[in-house]
């Protein structure tokens, strides 16, 4: 399913950070080749993990639609209900981190505060939706429109929402 080797070692940094970051890590062994890497729970939601390294720091939504455009389509190619999100995990030449919710159709950038780069200027450009905060990420798209989960609906709820000043 995947091509090369995989980034074994960014997949165990990704681990950590979804440690610290206090998400509960859940591990999936297998005989077989999945297109996830691990998966996370964040209060309720759920969350299949990608990893991806990259050579080059180009983290723009249309750069990683190329260069992920492989893991972007297995990721896409499991079939999930609305209470489970894909995530893509991008780990650049800098050791900087970047993630991405794959939505059936988009992927947007999911910025939670922990952007270890020190430069807050390599984020997509601003969408209608910039500047909204659910559950304590900013998020460029609206994506209560994909929640159906009873969990992930309270998690998301418009009473958790806000708008950065």
């Amino acid at each position: 399913m995947t091509r090369g080797h995989q980034p074994v070692v960014a997949i165990g940094e990704a681990k950590r950070k979804a440690k610290a970051r206090g998400f509960m890590l859940i591990a999936v062994e297998t005989d077989r080749q999945l297109p996830f890497d691990f998966v996370i729970n964040d209060r309720g939601c759920i969350s299949l993990v990608r990893v991806r390294r990259l050579r080059y720091p180009r983290y723009e939504i249309p750069d990683i639609e190329i260069s992920c455009a492989h893991e972007i389509a297995e990721l896409r190619s499991i079939p999930i209900t609305g209470e489970i999100f894909r995530e893509l995990w991008v780990r650049g030449p800098d050791r900087h981190w970047r993630r991405y919710v794959v939505l059936p159709d988009a992927i947007e950038f999911l910025e939670d505060g922990d952007d270890d780069s020190g430069n807050s200027g390599v984020v997509p450009p601003p969408s209608p939706f910039s500047g909204v905060i659910i559950g304590g990420f900013r998020l460029s798209y609206p994506l209560r429109d994909y929640i159906t989960g009873e969990s992930c609906q309270k998690f998301f709820a418009p009473s958790r929402m806000g708008v950065m000043g």
